[in-house]
């Protein structure tokens, strides 16, 4: 990986530090130059920032609730989301298995601090092409899925506004102009009560431009604040 780096000098690696014995360790076997393309994450005891709550450190929060050491549990439930740090594909070369994922929020559902949108297993070289290109095809989309309910993402707040609207989430606000149309898009929305190109038919009948409303909708979901996840029988699950 570092020789990659020093080769293309393309994207920065990173690099979990445990401990601060670890971190000696990486600087007695490193000059400052080797590691001038890595981004060394802290995560001993002695780092200002807590662990993501996903992964082994869910497992952990059980455990210390069961041993009622509540003030633990609250500093390691802090302020953390998600372990994932990339959207994309994760090979596991030994179990020959192909995931797409994208980061979410640690909950009972994605424990792990990442969605998995799809899973493939391959023996080949082609099956592991064939499979790649499946995902892609159908989870990769430039717009809103047509034939599938439009939503706003279930952590997000909406707020009416005048010709426009506010979504509110733990860390970020969204201010959307929303006056191509007498009715409001982002009511639709909100409501969830009917798929991309219902929206598009209701909106349009007062003679607001197809293009318009279409263009709105891509620019809203390349903005990531449409919902993906639509399976309801795990809503309960995602926080």
């Amino acid at each position: 990986m570092l020789e990659l780096f020093k080769r293309y000098r393309t994207v920065t690696n990173r690099f979990s530090a445990l401990s601060t014995t670890h971190l000696d360790q990486i600087h007695m076997a490193f000059s400052p130059e080797e590691l001038i393309g890595v981004e060394l994450v802290l995560q001993g005891k002695e780092a200002l920032t807590a662990k993501a709550f996903a992964g082994r450190a869910r497992e952990r929060s059980e455990k210390l609730r069961v041993a009622n050491k509540d003030d633990a549990i609250a500093l390691l439930e802090g302020d953390h989301t998600t372990i994932a740090c990339v959207s994309g594909f994760l090979v596991n070369m030994l179990q020959g298995r192909l995931q797409l994922v994208t980061p979410v929020p640690g909950s009972k559902r994605w424990p792990l601090g990442y969605r998995v949108l799809s899973e493939r297993f391959f023996r080949t070289p082609d099956e592991f092409r064939e499979g790649l290109q499946r995902m892609i095809d159908q989870h990769m989309l430039e717009s809103p899925a047509p034939k599938l309910p439009i939503r706003f993402r279930r952590d997000l707040q909406y707020q009416a506004g005048n010709r426009c609207f506010h979504l509110r989430s733990r860390n970020m606000e969204h201010r959307v102009l929303d006056d191509i149309a007498p009715t409001s898009v982002g009511h639709l929305i909100a409501c969830g009560n009917c798929t991309a190109s219902e929206l598009v038919r209701q909106v349009t009948t007062d003679g607001a431009s197809v293009l318009a409303v279409a263009d709105l909708l891509d620019q809203l979901y390349a903005a990531g604040v449409i919902e993906e996840d639509l399976d309801d029988s795990f809503a309960w699950q995602t926080s």
